[in-house]
């Protein structure tokens, strides 16, 4: 006996996995900042641990809170697709860069995060979910 559906378990393996792209995303960020010389790169290696760790304690609660409610109501209306989905992640991070009073450069690297996260949330939901 299913006890819960399978869009909802989708969901939950979706909202689990898919904060943990913040990690390639924070290096490739840092990467490509430290080969061109940006401000935004980070000045010591050795704070991209507590980077991580802080971005993803941060990343799981706003996943679960804007990601779940999202999902169910974009497959209620059939829009369930990767440019709605970014849209969306791009206007979350919109709000939250102002409601934290974030520079632009701030709100580009918030931006990344939060498209990174819900490419693989739309990636583990449609693709790899459906394989199983």
């Amino acid at each position: 006996m299913k006890v819960f559906s399978t869009n909802l378990r989708k969901a939950i393996a979706a909202t689990a996995i898919s904060p943990l792209a913040v990690i390639p995303a924070i290096l490739s960020f840092t990467f490509v900042s430290w080969l061109f010389g940006t401000d935004f790169a980070v000045s010591n290696f050795n704070e991209l641990p507590v980077l991580f760790m802080i971005i993803l304690f941060l990343a799981y609660p706003l996943t679960a809170a804007i990601g779940l409610p999202c999902n169910f109501v974009l497959l209620r209306f059939n829009l369930f697709k990767l440019t709605v989905i970014l849209a969306i992640a791009v206007v979350a991070a919109l709000i939250i860069s102002l409601m934290f009073n974030l520079t632009f450069g701030g709100w580009v690297f918030y931006t990344y995060l939060t498209c990174s996260i819900a490419f693989l949330y739309w990636f583990v939901f449609t693709r790899v979910c459906n394989e199983t």
